[in-house]
């Protein structure tokens, strides 16, 4: 199924980022929620939507900064680039968190991503 990368949000932010950083997507049948092993802990929620111990080092590796709205209102924009090279890739959301993993899938995959049938939990 094809999703806007820039749009995305939800169980199929988490999906694409876990496609695009090669994470194993196990499903809790129970709760529906993404879990990945770690041979400490056994298995752990992998939400880098929330968690900014996953998504930080995304940020840092991808070079991310942020631009927060002027008082208060509108979206958060995330920015992969530099200004001065032509290839900057930017995304919006309502934090930092979604904005930088809109932007992380934008960068990899452009405006589309195709998530495969079979990884997308049938509710």
């Amino acid at each position: 199924m094809k999703f806007n990368s820039k749009t995305l949000s939800g169980n199929n932010l988490i999906l694409a980022v876990a496609i695009t950083e090669g994470v194993e997507v196990i499903w809790d049948h129970d709760h529906k929620i993404f879990l990945f092993e770690d041979g400490e802990d056994g298995q752990q929620r992998y939400d880098p939507t929330i968690s900014f111990e996953q998504a930080g080092p995304i940020r840092v590796r991808e070079k991310m900064w942020i631009r927060y709205p002027f008082f208060g209102s509108g979206e958060v924009e995330a920015i992969n680039g530099n200004f001065l090279f032509p290839n900057i890739v930017n995304a919006f959301g309502p934090d930092e968190l979604i904005a930088s993993m809109r932007c992380l899938i934008a960068s990899k995959h452009g405006e589309v991503i195709e998530i495969p049938d079979h990884l997308i939990p049938n509710y």
